[in-house]
């Protein structure tokens, strides 16, 4: 029986010699990882010793159906770190990819008073949408 990191590299290598994108004609551009790489939390994130994003399995791809995609990628990385259940490395994925990426995301974000959807603005100035 083929070890994982076996069949994880005869993939790869399968992978390397496709010249199209996995979705559609166009050249290969880049390699796009299934699933998206940011669903897995970083090795920064992780107690000593995990590393879930070692060998993950990449697929042709051109810079449409990969780069361009990355808040899809984003949206399904929060929809499921988001989940009530889980383990402890999905709890700290959320704590701190994901509470990160949301933090980054407010930061800047100023009320200008035109959305009618408002319901307040916070002390730092952050709005509050309905």
């Amino acid at each position: 029986m083929a070890s994982t990191s076996r069949l994880l590299s005869i993939l790869e290598l399968i992978s390397m010699k496709i010249k199209t994108c996995y979705m559609c004609d166009q050249p290969v551009t880049s390699r796009e990882h299934v699933p998206p790489k940011c669903i897995f939390p970083e090795k920064k994130d992780l107690p000593k010793g995990f590393d879930f994003r070692k060998n993950l399995i990449k697929v042709p791809s051109c810079d449409e159906h990969n780069s361009h995609k990355s808040m899809d990628d984003e949206y399904l990385m929060f929809v499921l770190a988001s989940s009530p259940h889980g383990n402890k490395h999905k709890n700290l994925h959320f704590e701190r990819k994901v509470m990160r990426a949301i933090n980054s995301r407010m930061h800047g974000v100023e009320c200008t008073n035109e959305c009618t959807e408002c319901t307040e603005c916070t002390g730092s100035g952050l709005v509050l949408c309905a």
